[in-house]
């Protein structure tokens, strides 16, 4: 990114040192140009495997929930608990690829459900340790989630650094081009050099002007895909 420009100038020193405002302008671009590249690799690198891991534990997480919330869905048949059925009656998917928000909602209807019901567990063979552990679960993939909320906002607050840097960048650019112009007569070879750098074109005709990132999508709308069936759901 901008690299070719500042090759060309690095080679051409002996054409534009004299020129104070000249050497300015390229001190600020370099350094910018640095800066960018900084810039630009932590943006790519804040997101690497943060949103897969906590895909993955949404999903242990959910496997867990759906066991005890099917015991609870069998006993309130058994016992004709309406209530209970229509606590329980939502799909597992809601929890793996639902709203992160009414993911942890459905997962402390559970936790509260499997509470009320806990003398009936014996018969399913789930034990008290098993029902405490959905708690500590929920806590944690609850952290998981704000902790991925908190990385893709200081990727979107790094976004937004380059892509005002890269118009600062680009201010820069345009100001060599006019002093590259003055330069012309007296170091012809430079000025083509140099144009030759900023014209880069494809075979579109357009120019390949370097582009800032695009902001990521929120948590909630990166979501894996749905497990296969739909054990012991109803919506």
């Amino acid at each position: 990114m901008y690299r070719a420009e500042i090759a060309v100038c690095t080679e051409n020193q002996a054409a534009w040192g004299g020129m104070d405002i000249f050497s300015q302008h390229f001190s600020e671009l370099s350094a910018k140009v640095t800066l960018l590249e900084q810039l630009s690799y932590q943006q790519a690198q804040v997101m690497v495997g943060v949103t897969a891991a906590k895909n993955k534990e949404r999903e242990k997480t959910a496997e867990k929930f759906e066991a005890v919330a099917n015991v609870l869905r069998v006993h309130a048949a058994s016992t004709g608990n309406v209530s209970l059925q229509k606590q329980m009656a939502f799909s597992s998917g809601k929890l793996i690829t639902g709203k992160s928000e009414r993911a942890i909602q459905l997962m402390s209807q559970v936790i509260e459900s499997a509470a009320l019901n806990a003398p009936a567990f014996a018969a399913y063979n789930i034990n008290a340790q098993q029902v405490a552990e959905l708690t500590t679960l929920r806590d944690h993939l609850g952290d998981s989630m704000e902790a991925t909320r908190n990385t893709i906002i200081a990727r979107k607050l790094l976004t937004v650094q380059i892509r005002t840097l890269v118009k600062e960048t680009d201010a820069l650019l345009k100001n060599l081009d006019k002093l590259v112009k003055v330069l012309k007569a007296a170091h012809p070879e430079f000025y083509l050099h140099y144009r030759a750098a900023r014209t880069v074109v494809d075979q579109k005709g357009k120019s390949n002007k370097p582009k800032a990132p695009a902001v990521p999508p929120t948590p909630d709308d990166v979501v894996p895909p749905p497990p296969a069936g739909n054990p012991g759901g109803t919506k």
